[in-house]
This record gives structure tokens, C-alpha cells and sequence, in this order.
């Protein structure tokens, strides 16, 4: 289940894009431990997974 944002993300997609890479920054270098980063990498892996599955599925939509 998706967790709410706390403020609404800008509608602009590349001020989006900046904003997820800023936030994934500001997180890794908050986190010290080998453990919290290791689940950190886990949980956002997950979410590029599906960014690429997405992408391929766009993908391939689109060359039909």
C-alpha cells in the first residue's frame, strides 16, 4: 500500500525527476550504517524495478 506524500508533488515532470534524485541523495548520506543503507538500496531498488518495468511495457506498447 502507497503511503500519502506529505505535499503534493510539482506538476512538472523534470522538477519531479530532480526532486526524487535530490531526496535519494539527502537520504544516503543521512543514513550511517551499512545495515540502514543496505535496506535503503533494498526498498529503492524495488521502486526503479518498477520504474523499468513500466518503461519496458511503454516501450513495447509504443512500438506496435
Amino acid at each position: 500500500m502507497r503511503q500519502q506524500l506529505v505535499q503534493p508533488l510539482p506538476e512538472d515532470i523534470a522538477t519531479r525527476i530532480k526532486l526524487v534524485q535530490d531526496i535519494i541523495v539527502d537520504l544516503a548520506d543521512s543514513l550511517d550504517t551499512e545495515e540502514d543503507l543496505w535496506e535503503a538500496y533494498k526498498l529503492i531498488n524495488k521502486g526503479l524495478s518498477y520504474l523499468n518495468a513500466k518503461h519496458t511495457m511503454t516501450q513495447v506498447k509504443e512500438e506496435e
